[in-house]
């Protein structure tokens, strides 16, 4: 098998303990590609538009979007694929032979992928409104929930959240709040609460009453590393079922390496990697 050189990146912020460069490396050892260098993009909104141009620089054959740019790369793409279109959001791009810009979101499969071997759910609550949470939702709608709860701290985002599920044109039982999590409806028949905000403290969330939650809950953080460790150690702590980002961001990051390169991973392809991803990532 011939082996191809290539580069990767990921732009967002903050990055710099991301484990896309990582998780690439990988699976490219599962292709016909090796990651000859991965770049990591250090932008916010006020200067991605100087970032992005010197990205194009580089020659890129796929680059990796996170927070706060995915909506910005969905606005920023040309031509969207069926999974983009649904979010409005973006976390992968490439450039076709034309040049144009591509966006793809693999959050959605990377958060379905990571729990569909659970137990079904019927009853969710997602903590935080930002773009996660679309993909979040997305999800959880195809893994047959049918009562989502959100949990929100402003008053634009519970309209937008609104607005996105009405754009869905699926039927199912939503609920959208600002406040405390006690304030939710039937809080006590949620199966899977779902953490999407990065920036709250330990302080901040003990402040949320998730001790008042059903005792057989899964608690679900998308986010990974030593602040999800903490959580995780108080979460355990009250007796419950916990489980962090790292399955998502595999399978998102397997999703979007096959379509960076137009390709398809076999079911061990994917076990391997997912295997060889954790082992090295719980041990960093």
């Amino acid at each position: 098998m011939n082996i191809t050189p290539m580069q990767l990146g990921l732009i967002g912020t903050p990055i710099q303990q991301s484990l896309s460069p990582t998780l690439h490396g990988i699976i490219s050892l599962h292709s016909p590609y090796r990651l000859d260098q991965y770049h990591l993009i250090e932008s916010d909104l006020t200067e991605i538009d100087a970032q992005f141009r010197s990205a194009q620089n580089l020659a890129l054959q796929g680059m990796s979007v996170t927070i706060p740019l995915k909506q910005w790369a969905f606005h920023q793409s040309m031509i969207h694929s069926e999974q983009a279109l649904l979010c409005g959001m973006v976390n992968a791009l490439k450039w076709d032979q034309n040049g144009q810009l591509m966006g793809h979101n693999t959050d959605v499969y990377g958060f379905y992928r990571s729990l569909s071997s659970k137990t079904a759910f019927r009853c969710a609550t997602i903590l935080g409104a930002g773009g996660a949470s679309r993909a979040v939702l997305v999800a959880l709608l195809q893994l047959g929930v049918t009562q989502i709860n959100c949990l929100c701290r402003r008053t634009e985002q519970m309209q937008e959240l609104q607005a996105f599920c009405n754009r869905l044109k699926q039927s199912f039982d939503f609920s959208v709040y600002i406040g405390h999590i006690d304030t939710l409806r039937n809080h006590q028949h949620t199966e899977i609460l779902v953490l999407t905000m990065a920036d709250l403290s330990l302080e901040a969330y003990k402040a949320l009453g998730i001790e008042n939650l059903n005792e057989n809950l899964l608690v679900y953080d998308i986010n990974y590393g030593h602040k999800a460790r903490v959580l995780r150690d108080y979460i355990k702590a009250l007796g419950l079922n916990y489980q962090d980002g790292l399955l998502m961001l595999c399978h998102q990051g397997i999703k979007a390496f096959e379509w960076f390169f137009d390709l398809r991973f076999t079911p061990e392809q994917c076990l391997r990697i997912e295997e060889e991803f954790l082992l090295k990532s719980r041990n960093t």
